[in-house]
């Protein structure tokens, strides 16, 4: 029986809210789908890529262009899932944001410019019936 291992770990030293997440160990292979400024598919692509690619272009429209997921990578777990299917775990992502104060590589617009301007539509992002990308400027 594997177990797996997550926990949040609160600890409050000299400052308060310090927050730990501990995962298990991942896998030493994964794919990366895409970097952190650039956010074209890669040559293999596939159902995996597209989704994943389809994903980061909902997390775009859900927040009106202020927020863009960034360096999106992950393996497939050979776990079995509870309804019986493999799934993707994606780890370490990165954001940009408009106010580009989400971590140390957020490129703020430059960042969300650079999505909007590398994403191209795929089959998911379709099925999905998201439209093309605009940038903030574009949009007011």
């Amino acid at each position: 029986m594997t177990r797996t291992f997550r926990t949040w770990i609160d600890l409050t030293w000299d400052k308060e809210g310090i927050t730990w997440l501990v995962e298990e160990k991942r896998s030493s292979t994964f794919t990366k789908f895409t970097g952190t400024v650039v956010h074209v598919p890669s040559s293999n692509g596939g159902e995996t890529s597209n989704t994943v690619h389809a994903f980061a272009h909902y997390v775009h429209w859900y927040t009106n262009g202020q927020l863009v997921m960034a360096d999106l990578q992950g393996n497939i777990k050979a776990q079995i899932s509870n309804n019986g299917k493999d799934f993707l775990v994606l780890f370490d992502p990165m954001t940009h944001t408009v106010a580009g104060n989400s971590g140390c590589g957020d490129h703020g617009e430059a960042g969300i410019k650079g999505f909007v301007n590398d994403h191209k539509c795929n089959e998911v992002c379709e099925l999905m019936e998201l439209s093309g990308l605009q940038d903030n400027e574009e949009d007011s």
